[in-house]
């Protein structure tokens, strides 16, 4: 397990235990389950709840069409964001729990450096976490929100891909944070 994921499953069992543990969501719970299913309980309702609710997102992308969609009704940039944003999550570990840590605005802000135009490919040399040395655009946005090692911008419409998943993880983070305590089962 990457620190990042460590960082994020220590942040859900946090929650999980903490004072709103209804703010965990099922994918949430699921995710802590694939990792340790003898300490996590995930019910097999839950499940098919969690399996309903996302059937019912792909059926709502198939259907989409906004005159650049493809044969499956999705559009390749809709498909590239998706797919980035599936990236963000299992390659990078930048989970829910990860982004809902995120509540300064920070998520938007990376997505407003990656959508505006890249400054200067030029890159510096420097030394990173762990005394690893890292290649880095010269001119990191100043409004970036994090280290400079992870602004990585590359082409303009593969900049753009980044930005819009990082809306959606903000948007996402967004609606999780308005959604209204779960009421207890009776």
């Amino acid at each position: 397990m990457t620190n990042p994921e460590k960082q994020a499953r220590e942040a859900l069992i946090e929650r999980l235990n903490g004072e709103n543990p209804d703010k965990v969501t099922a994918t949430d719970r699921l995710r802590l389950f694939a990792h340790d299913p003898e300490t996590f309980d995930f019910d097999q309702d839950e499940a098919i709840n969690l399996l309903a609710t996302i059937d019912e997102a792909v059926d709502a992308l198939r259907q989409h069409d906004d005159g650049g969609a493809q044969s499956g009704g999705v559009s390749a940039a809709v498909a590239d964001v998706l797919a980035e944003r599936r990236r963000q999550v299992e390659a990078e570990g930048w989970t829910p729990a990860h982004d809902d840590a995120h509540d300064r605005q920070e998520l938007a802000a990376a997505a407003a450096c990656y959508a505006h135009p890249s400054p200067s490919m030029t890159k510096f040399r420097t030394e990173g976490y762990g005394g690893a040395l890292h290649d880095y655009p010269r001119q990191v946005p100043s409004d970036w929100p994090w280290h400079p090692q992870w602004w990585k911008p590359t082409d303009r419409r593969r900049d753009l891909v980044k930005a819009g998943a990082l809306v959606l993880a903000e948007i996402e983070r967004l609606d999780r944070a308005e959604q209204p305590p779960e009421m207890p089962a009776l």
